[in-house]
């Protein structure tokens, strides 16, 4: 059960703190957060991240904030643990935690698949993984990442309405 151990989630990919936001709100358990962002845009796009038609819809830097704006949307919270740095050069910070919740942010392919390859095996029975830019066109490379890493394990990728997918570890 997701209620039972009080696991801190890690968002990956805060940006402005928005999503973040939404989640420290809703929280009621006060967990803690781990939250995963350079804040330096995004890394160089791979060829994973091209669409159907070839494109890359974003280069390096894109989506690129002032860590500032993120700390002060968030700064009524002390719950919760900034990890400012590239995936996967900020992960071992967590690497003897386990996590309830994981929420993948990071547009492109590597760093989504970094992501999964860490926070996976972390993930408690019952915990779960959501991936925001899965059904987004300019992600394919999130997708891709996704539906290769879950292509020969037993759980099953749920696509929400939102564009988000969801996983649910078994």
């Amino acid at each position: 059960s997701l209620t039972a151990p009080k696991r801190p989630p890690p968002p990956c990919g805060v940006r402005q703190g928005r999503a973040t936001l939404f989640m420290l709100t809703a929280d009621l358990g006060k967990r803690h957060y781990h939250l995963f962002d350079s804040f330096e845009g995004l890394s160089k796009p791979s060829e994973e991240d091209r669409d159907g038609k070839g494109n890359v819809h974003w280069a390096a830097g894109d989506l690129g904030t002032d860590e500032a704006v993120a700390r002060k949307n968030l700064s009524g919270f002390d719950h919760i643990t900034f990890h400012v740095g590239w995936i996967p050069d900020t992960l071992p910070a967590v690497a003897d935690k386990k996590f309830a919740f994981v929420h993948i942010d990071v547009d492109l392919y590597e760093p989504t698949r970094d992501a999964l390859a860490f926070f996976y095996e972390r993930t408690v029975k019952g915990g779960m993984i959501v991936c925001d830019d899965y059904g987004s066109a300019k992600c394919p490379g999130a997708r891709k990442a996704f539906d290769e890493f879950f292509s020969d394990r037993k759980e099953t990728i749920i696509e929400l309405p939102t564009g988000q997918a969801l996983v649910s570890k078994r």
